[in-house]
């Protein structure tokens, strides 16, 4: 499946969501919260913004969808 948000990205930045989108297929019983649809709240918590964390809310979001 590819999502129109994905194929805006480079190269880099969707090779890494690829990796997110892995690591959210195996975590078993826990429980994703970042990114999550609490996604501003969230990132409250962080002390700087890094862009990556907001190019994969929008994807999660766009699966969410």
């Amino acid at each position: 499946m590819t999502m129109p948000i994905v194929q805006q990205l480079s190269k880099r930045d969707r090779a890494s969501v690829r990796v997110s989108l892995e690591e959210q297929s195996r975590r078993g019983g826990f429980k994703l919260i970042f990114p999550s649809d609490k996604y501003l709240y969230y990132k409250s918590f962080f002390e700087e913004d890094r862009p990556l964390n907001g190019v994969l809310d929008k994807v999660f979001k766009e699966l969410r969808s």
